[in-house]
């Protein structure tokens, strides 16, 4: 398409943006890091995928601006900036530089030297998103005009260099491309085809490209609008919010015209770290309602876990820092937790723009009969919030959705145990490893890595399970076996015990031949399996009657990082036994926290269970709508992983998910177990979790379906059908 300026003649379409400064090193570095094939010259290569060109200083010192500019087009021939015919930098005598250049990839596999850029850029649309993405055109030395119905907006980017133009019309008019970023399909459709809108300026070998978030029917009227001038249209709405605009790091989601893409590729190079082309339009708009789904899911769930922790008394920054270091970690709980704990939201992405966002994929969703009840519970969570005066606060305000009038009840809930006295509290002294005896009662999923990383440090080591055969392996390795968690106990100095639910951790230490009937005075028992407070301290009180020591110290992490020695531990209760049995947690874990009173730990790990059981439920959703509006769910995994929404979780589980194998990890019937205890602790301090409500339902269809013994993620099964309330 005839556009403007000659593209720059490069091997693999590849475009570089350079940034020249003086830099007071004796070694300094031209680096140059190509995003897809090695660019070649001159019959050299000389960018492979990664690689620094090192330029002694003794050189640079001799350089010129003159020289150092005839160098860079010999590099470059026609660079598409402000910089081609002029000085790039004009150095002292004695100068150090370092350029940087940044490179990627157009992902177009025929490309012509007599290919065109376009000269003139328009921009449509100057708020919290479109004013950074048109600032970063303008810097980097493009041609921009610009347009937005408050002109005031417009004023900085002026400043910087830009043109203003009184419509969408004379933009569009005066402009090769022209990018639009509008607040909702409303307003999309009035930019582009109201009066004096985008589409009276158009004509044959223009582009227009909406950035907006819009629903597919919108961006196909817009498109069919456009293209009747005889110009080409490219859908491209972004994930990421403010931040990531302000450092060109968005992610661009486009469909249309494949020529157009091709050509503006260069540009969501500046505004983004990486794009997709996903075919026909509306594509694009669909895998950002779906991405947007997912995260509007996930930000009402984080908000249910930080509210819920600080309910019952722990210290929601740390539930922060446990999510941050696990599975579920998402660079979005990191940057906005803080803020939330401190009611403070400020606006990145407003909150009415996100419920507007869940109410477009909700009818996405039911326009392929797709059942998405953790987004519409979620949705509903938004508009109350929105009641609430919140619309323009960032949509991590929704939390305020489930605030209510309630006092902490810490105290009614985990009553303080009684001192300990200086007897009980002498517990584990240090002591070489073949004397010092641990015990572990439980060889399942879970305990037995645990136990095997303990065997393999070099202790004595003795085990029980009910089934005897799984303690073979670990037999093998120099394990002892003992007929009853009883009889562990009495030959161990600290036992451990990693039991399924509360019923089984109950009866395992409290029961006949338990644990307790072997515990004396200077023992210690660590009872690391997932149960509520209340079973917690039942244990408790049995152990502390024997005279030993109790710590609760629940785990998160499944069977993976259980192998690998990189759980994390939730621990409560004696804080003496907690010193002592540390290095133990720090051969099965990665880390550790001490929460306080016995129950404490419990807490906390139901409620990191609860976000991650809520967020499968979100993923499901959004990998079975993408496959039902007909989008790649590889790709949206591709496009979450490298967002705010990115958690390893996605990335372990997504691509078996996708093909309908669940190896077991983590069992279903223990993640609804949590969630049911999660709801059960929210109950007892009245806090609304509407969105693990949601979730619990899932598991319950999932486990009726016989999936009980699948990893949970099997929970994507529930949403594969019609679901019986």
């Amino acid at each position: 398409m005839a556009l403007g300026l000659d593209k720059t003649n490069l091997v693999s379409k590849t475009y570089l943006r350079i940034f020249l400064f003086t830099y007071p090193n004796k070694l300094s570095c031209i680096k140059m890091r190509a995003l897809t094939k090695p660019l070649t010259l001159n019959n050299q290569t000389w960018v492979s995928s990664s690689m620094s060109i090192f330029v002694k200083t003794s050189y640079c010192q001799q350089v010129s601006s003159t020289a150092m500019a005839a160098m860079c087009s010999s590099f470059f021939p026609q660079l598409p900036t402000r910089f081609n015919g002029r000085p790039i930098y004009s150095f002292p005598a004695k100068s150090h530089f370092s350029g940087s250049f940044k490179a990627f990839s157009s992902q177009a596999s025929n490309a012509s030297s007599q290919d065109k850029l376009p000269a003139n850029v328009g921009f449509l649309g100057i708020g919290i998103m479109g004013s950074p993405m048109a600032r970063n055109l303008i810097k980097s030395g493009c041609d921009v005009t610009v347009w937005n119905r408050t002109k005031s907006k417009c004023d900085p980017l002026i400043s910087l260099g830009a043109k203003y133009k009184s419509s969408p019309e004379e933009v569009a008019a005066s402009c090769d491309v022209t990018f639009a970023m509008l607040s909702d399909p409303e307003s999309a459709v009035d930019v582009a085809c109201g009066k004096h809108g985008a589409v009276s300026g158009m004509s044959s070998g223009k582009g227009y490209v909406d950035v907006s978030t819009v629903d597919g029917e919108t961006s196909k009227y817009i498109g069919q609008q456009i293209k009747a001038t005889g110009a080409l249209f490219l859908e491209a709405p972004v994930s990421g919010s403010k931040k990531p605009a302000e450092d060109g790091q968005l992610i661009f989601l486009t469909a249309g015209d494949k020529s157009l893409y091709e050509t503006v590729a260069p540009f969501l190079d500046i505004m983004g770290k990486s794009r997709f082309y996903l075919g026909d339009i509306g594509n694009g708009a669909a895998m950002k309602l779906v991405v947007n789904m997912i995260m509007g899911s996930m930000m009402a769930s984080f908000s249910e876990g930080l509210l819920l922790s600080e309910k019952v008394g722990l210290d929601p920054s740390v539930l922060v820092e446990v999510i941050s270091q696990g599975a579920i970690s998402a660079p979005m709980y990191s940057m906005k937790g803080p803020s939330m704990i401190q009611s403070l939201y400020p606006t990145a992405f407003p909150l009415k723009h996100q419920q507007k966002d869940m109410r477009l994929a909700l009818g996405l969703a039911e326009s392929v009969s797709q059942s998405t009840p953790i987004a519409a519970a979620a949705n509903e969570m938004y508009k109350v919030a929105k009641s609430h005066g919140l619309s323009e606060q960032d949509f991590s305000a929704v939390i305020e959705a489930l605030k209510g009038k309630l006092q902490h009840l810490k105290d009614l809930f985990f009553p303080v145990p009684s001192p300990l006295s200086d007897s009980a509290s002498r517990v584990v002294e240090d002591r070489d490893k073949s004397a010092l005896k641990l015990g572990f009662l439980g060889i399942g999923i879970m305990g037995f890595p645990m136990a095997q990383n303990l065997i393999k440090a070099g202790y004595n080591v003795t085990v029980w399970n009910r089934t005897k055969s799984k303690c073979d392996p670990l037999i093998s390795l120099g394990a002892i076996y003992k007929s009853t968690p009883g009889e562990v106990a009495a030959s161990c100095d600290v036992t451990f015990a990693m039991l399924s639910d509360p019923q089984s951790a109950v009866e395992v230490a409290c029961g006949k031949n338990g644990a307790a009937s072997g515990l004396s005075s200077g023992k210690g028992y660590v009872d690391v399996s997932t149960v509520d407070g209340e079973t917690s301290q039942l244990i408790s009180q049995h152990i502390k009657a024997t005279g030993a020591l109790f710590l609760e110290a629940p785990v998160s992490g499944s069977k993976k990082p259980a192998e690998d020695g990189q759980l994390i531990f939730l621990a409560a209760g004696d804080k003496s036994l907690y010193d002592s049995v540390a290095p133990y947690l720090d051969i099965m874990g990665k880390s550790k926290f001490y929460l306080g009173d016995v129950g404490n730990g419990a807490a906390m790990k139901l409620v990191v269970n609860m976000v991650m059981g809520s967020m499968m439920a979100s993923f499901s959703e959004g990998l079975l709508l993408s496959e039902k509006v007909g989008l790649d769910p590889n790709v949206l995994i591709k496009v979450i992983s490298q967002g705010a929404i990115s958690a390893p979780m996605y990335s372990m589980k997504g691509p078996s998910m996708i093909q309908s194998v669940y190896p077991t990890a983590f069992p279903l019937k223990h993640q609804q177990k949590d969630m049911r205890l999660a709801l059960g602790l929210a109950e007892s301090v009245s806090q609304s979790t509407p969105i693990a409500a949601a979730a619990n339902e899932l598991y319950k269809v999932a486990k009726s379906q016989g999936l009980s013994d699948q990893d949970f993620s099997a929970v994507i099964e529930s949403l594969k059908g019609k679901l019986q309330q």
